[in-house]
């Protein structure tokens, strides 16, 4: 009788090992996932950054190069200027150069006021922006009977 009360123990021993086994491994489990968890979210935060100061890098960039374009060319320079004055009296062919400037223009600005919206874009960035379109548009809208 003794033997099987010392089977019993040893197999209840046996079992209840293994139950302490594996709650020592879900708990290393825990301890090991939760650093992951919080490493992996720190990651995708940064990178998540990055990605936007890129995004904003960029449009900075494609506007200064499409500001450019008005001094860098003295024709295009001209072209502008008598666009802004009367746009009927350009030719087609300069009519089509500042049109496609001007479509330009306003699609990198939306593009800059999306992004100082989104908080991506600082106050003063977004204020040099805004003075240039502003003293763009009321000319153009003056200029061309608007």
């Amino acid at each position: 009788m003794l033997a099987r009360h010392s089977s019993l123990v040893t197999r209840h021993f046996r079992n209840m090992n293994w139950e302490m086994l594996s709650a020592v491994g879900q708990l290393a489990a825990v301890f090991v996932g939760i650093p992951s968890l919080i490493y992996l979210a720190i990651q995708i935060r940064e990178q998540t950054q990055e990605r936007r100061q890129s995004a904003v890098n960029t449009l900075t960039t494609e506007w200064g190069d499409l500001t450019c374009a008005l001094h860098d060319s003295a024709e295009f320079s001209a072209i502008y200027l008598r666009g802004v004055k009367s746009f009927t009296d350009l030719d087609p062919v300069e009519k089509l150069r500042f049109s496609a400037f001007f479509n330009r223009f306003l699609n990198y600005f939306e593009g800059m006021y999306l992004a100082y919206r989104d908080g991506l874009l600082t106050a003063s960035g977004w204020g040099k922006i805004e003075r240039t379109v502003s003293d763009l548009v009321p000319i153009l809208v003056y200029n061309n009977g608007g």
